[in-house]
């Protein structure tokens, strides 16, 4: 199961400025879909990853999920 890394992942939003809906606007999915994630009561799917990735191409996959 893939899961975000909480902590990583809130901080690299607060370094850009972005909020939870900002990230969902941006990758192209919805805000509850991105809230579902962040509050784990869903897994991120690999849309989600790739999106996320590719909007911050200095992130590494290791950094901002775990599986588990």
């Amino acid at each position: 199961m893939l899961v975000i890394k909480d902590d990583e992942m809130r901080e690299l939003l607060i370094e850009n400025g972005w909020s939870q809906r900002k990230l969902a606007r941006e990758i192209g999915v919805d805000a509850a879909y991105v809230h579902r994630i962040f509050g784990h009561k869903r897994n991120p799917g690999s849309i989600f990853v790739s999106r996320v990735l590719a909007r911050f191409p200095d992130a590494k996959f290791e950094d901002l999920f775990r599986v588990s």
